[in-house]
């Protein structure tokens, strides 16, 4: 492959030239059928040759070899959004072909290797064969972990590994992973925007102590869902006030609709376990009013600060609210019915 690569630019470039192979090899100072072969596939030109030719068609080697660099991040977001784009118009195992092409193109391109993985992991189930999927995206992010530099890229997949492992039912493995990527918080931030505050810098200094708050609450947000679901039943109802105060506190059906989506979504589960049929349709009633609400005002959905369309969204929640053995007290409640319904509809006005 390689070599027709390399053959196809010399003979494009020698036609755009105007030239027969046997005038270039004059040129070059070679035979004529030592160019047919270089065009055809069959060999390569000698390494001293390349500036040569090179040169003479006024590109750089890099060019002549068909070498592309890595890809910068305007390019990998455009790949990331084109991979979104063709999920919603072909079949998943396509797109994940195309995803493993660009991983195999660009190899040591780590932060494309990273989004691609995150890409197939957060659409694996829709794969024919989705624990493939997994060893595979289990696979590109250990090797992220075992050859990147980069320590931000590397924490992040060394997470998506675990994230794949737990799904593979590795736990111990994905155990130790978590345990070595947990860090204690400290407060450099704060000093940080001390120093610029002394400098008289305070814009900055404000923008630095906004990001870490923000930051924190994010992460914070993104637990109480859980905090709530692993809560002990005695202390459920206390974790229910304390967390729903919380959110409150901060607005979060206007600022942070997102985690309250999932806030209700978690209660619903948790009221299910604990047989309230009443809490559990409720909370569940309170997710689809947002739901809908943010839905009809044509605003997209963030996970984790990742990106799903709605109709992928509305599919992954009517399949689990369906198939989850947890609702299944709810399956008889008309209520429940009438909500599932509504998911339904939401997803055929996707549908068209």
């Amino acid at each position: 492959m390689y070599l027709n690569k390399m053959g196809n630019i010399i003979a494009k470039k020698r036609r755009e030239a105007g030239m027969t192979q046997s005038e270039l090899a004059e040129y070059i100072g070679v035979s004529k059928p030592a160019v047919s072969k270089w065009e055809s596939g069959y060999s390569l030109p000698d390494i001293a040759l390349l500036p040569v030719l090179a040169s003479f068609f006024d590109i750089s080697i890099d060019e002549l070899m068909g070498y592309q660099p890595q890809m910068n991040k305007r390019n990998i977001a455009a790949v990331y959004e084109k991979m979104i784009k063709n999920l919603s118009e072909l079949s998943a195992d396509k797109v994940f072909g195309e995803c493993r092409s660009y991983i195999s193109k660009y190899y040591f391109c780590w932060e494309l290797i990273l989004k691609m993985s995150q890409f197939m992991y957060d659409h694996y189930t829709l794969s024919s064969v989705p624990q493939e999927i997994l060893k595979d995206v289990a696979g590109y992010t250990e090797r992220i972990s075992d050859q990147c530099s980069d320590n931000t890229i590397t924490r992040a997949a060394k997470y998506l590994n675990a994230c794949c492992l737990i799904n593979l039912n590795q736990l111990d493995d994905a155990q130790k992973i978590l345990e070595d990527l947990i860090e204690p918080i400290t407060n450099a931030p704060v000093l940080l925007a001390f120093i610029h505050n002394k400098k008289g810098e305070n814009s900055s200094a404000e923008k630095i102590i906004f990001d870490f708050i923000e930051q924190n609450l994010q992460l914070i947000f993104s637990a109480i869902p859980s905090a709530c679901i692993f809560a002990e039943e005695t202390d459920s109802e206390f974790c229910v006030q304390k967390y729903s105060a919380f959110l409150d506190l901060f607005e979060a059906e206007k600022n942070y609709p997102d985690h309250l989506l999932r806030f209700y979504y978690a209660l619903s589960i948790l009221y299910c376990k604990m047989k309230n049929k009443k809490m559990a349709l409720d909370y569940l009633c309170k997710f689809m009013l947002l739901l809908e609400n943010k839905i009809h005002c044509k605003e997209e959905i963030y996970c984790d600060e990742r990106h799903f369309s709605n109709k992928m969204i509305l599919e992954t929640i009517l399949d689990y609210s369906v198939e989850n053995p947890v609702f299944e007290i709810l399956h008889e409640e008309e209520n429940y019915k009438k909500m599932m319904n509504k998911l339904k509809k939401l997803l055929e006005e996707y549908n068209g």
